[in-house]
């Protein structure tokens, strides 16, 4: 006796206006796939030898080296032990973002192609007169892609460079320090002063037209010793300026303490990851928009 023929089971139609012969189980998006990393350029700026800046997504570098500390508080300058150079930009992010995805438009567009071909698993192809289901799917990509972004690495790139609480990053030598402002360096440390002293400190350094140099800083605290906790006092003192050969940084009439963060490498899995993720949803969108 043969067995019954089993009921084929229903097949689920997709809802696309207009058009009802496509099914849901004729295509598969591939979540695996969305996440995997893709074999992109390397971001320019990870590259660099030289030294580089970025303060609130403005790019710098040395400029030319001058005699002295510029007296003007709107020149920007750095000072490495005993030589001063101005400090130029160079762009700013975005630029820097724009340029990647037009110097290397060839790769990307091949990524992008192959990035759609590995998430979208198609029993059938898709007709091209039915832009609608291209929009629908493109639509479901770049909503799971979305996901991803804000559940692995957020939105924001300039957030991979820039941390809370401080004004940018020097980089030198592959090597990451984070700029803060002498104030909030100083606020880092309150537990350190006693509560007049660091109140009068803190109005002292962060008073305007002109803001205290290292240096006066430097001076602002030795005045304030007696307030300040023995151990601490050197530490912190000596970060924001020890003597004539203690290097200076100011941008934008703001002097920044550089305080060690850790490799460069160690940013550029963050970023390259968020420039990925722009790749995969500029491929979803423009699939979206159906077959040119």
């Amino acid at each position: 006796m043969s067995s019954p023929t089993p009921t084929p089971k229903p097949r689920t139609k997709q809802v696309v206006p207009g058009f009802d012969i496509f099914f849901k189980d004729d295509f598969t998006i591939i979540d695996s796939e969305i996440a995997r990393r893709l074999e992109s350029p390397k971001p320019y700026i990870m590259d660099r030898d030289e030294l580089w800046i970025m303060e609130k997504e403005q790019l710098y570098e040395l400029g030319e080296k001058v005699a002295s500390p510029p007296a003007d508080a709107g020149q920007d300058y750095m000072k490495v032990y005993t030589e001063t150079y101005l400090v130029k930009p160079i762009g700013n992010l975005q630029d820097m973002n724009e340029k990647y995805f037009s110097d290397n438009a060839a790769q990307i567009k091949e990524l992008k192609k192959k990035f759609i071909e590995s998430c979208l698993d198609m029993s059938q192809d898709l007709p091209k007169q039915f832009p609608g289901l291209y929009g629908q799917i493109g639509k479901e990509l770049c909503s799971k892609i979305d996901s991803l972004g804000h559940d692995k690495h957020g939105s924001d790139i300039a957030g991979v460079f820039e941390q809370a609480g401080t004004e940018g990053i020097l980089v030198v030598d592959k090597k990451v320090y984070d700029l803060v402002n002498t104030s909030n360096f100083i606020l880092k440390y309150e537990k350190s002063f006693d509560p007049t002293g660091f109140s009068e400190i803190c109005s002292k350094v962060s008073a305007p037209n002109p803001i205290p140099t290292p240096r006066e800083v430097a001076s602002i605290l030795v005045s304030y010793k007696d307030h300040i906790s023995p151990r601490a006092f050197p530490l912190i003192k000596d970060k924001i300026w020890c003597n004539d050969k203690s290097s200076e940084l100011r941008i934008g009439g703001i002097y920044l303490i550089p305080e060690y963060r850790g490799r460069l490498d160690m940013l550029e899995d963050g970023y390259k990851s968020l420039l990925d993720l722009r790749i995969k949803r500029e491929a979803a969108e423009e699939f979206g928009r159906g077959p040119v």
